[in-house]
């Protein structure tokens, strides 16, 4: 067996008037970034390759409502996908002064 240790971004936009300590919201959108990852490995076409295992191993939460600071935590993997999804929350939060992004660092392990 052969492990590959991946490192993702996920963005989702904090709900107003909701604490960002509040363990309920941030359970739910750990949830929302968990079936994410799983998500990529489901679909019929083209034919998608599936590990036999997939592990978080780490998530590192942001929430910021500024755009700079999202600049700045641009994930260290260099993916197109991420770094227009980085994009997009800086131009949401031009757009929406006041709002609140999460941001997760993940790193997650498939066993091969």
């Amino acid at each position: 067996m052969t492990t590959k240790e991946i490192q993702d971004y996920f963005i989702a936009v904090w709900p107003e008037g909701v604490p960002v300590d509040d363990p309920v919201t941030l359970n739910n959108l750990m949830a929302l970034a968990v079936q994410k990852v799983y998500d990529q490995y489901t679909g019929d076409a083209p034919p998608v390759t599936k590990p036999l295992d997939v592990r978080i191993t780490a998530v590192s939460w942001l929430f910021t409502s500024d755009p700079e600071e999202v600049e700045r935590s641009q994930p260290a993997h260099d993916c197109e996908e991420c770094k227009a999804g980085n994009r997009r929350a800086q131009e949401y939060l031009r757009a929406n002064p006041g709002r609140t992004l999460a941001l997760a660092d993940m790193t997650y392990v498939e066993e091969w």
